[in-house]
């Protein structure tokens, strides 16, 4: 089920869960996974886990780096836990998924649309 995820599990085993993470760290050839002149696309592990329970979907292009690193210091903190690896992919992908900035912003415009209305909640953060 999480056969990408299994690939890159030897390298993500050998980052520091102390460290703060660095494009030297992540932006190497053990998590590229394609490379086209001056263009290459690396692994990120928050799109490992699909809620197949949502009822919106919001598509982003790409993670951009913050992202990137947000979801790998929430994997490499939480990898050694007693939690099944679905649990550990699905919180990565809560910390990191439109983190930073980009989430406050998302949500104030997803508010101001009224989606937290339609569904019933708060806020579209719920």
């Amino acid at each position: 089920m999480y056969e990408t995820f299994e690939e890159f599990l030897p390298a993500i085993k050998k980052l520091h869960p102390s460290d703060s993470l660095t494009k030297k760290d992540l932006l190497v050839d053990q998590f590229m996974i394609e490379k086209e002149e001056h263009l290459s696309m690396f692994y990120a592990p928050h799109n490992e886990y699909i809620n197949n329970k949502a009822k919106i979907v919001i598509v982003g292009i790409t993670p951009g780096w913050s992202q990137m690193k947000t979801a790998y210091e929430q994997l490499v903190r939480t990898i050694d836990s007693h939690h099944n690896i679905e649990q550990i992919l699905k919180d990565v992908k809560k910390a990191a998924s439109f983190s930073g900035s980009m989430r406050s912003n998302l949500i104030q415009m997803l508010d101001e649309c009224g989606v937290h209305v339609a569904l019933k909640l708060d806020s579209s953060s719920s």
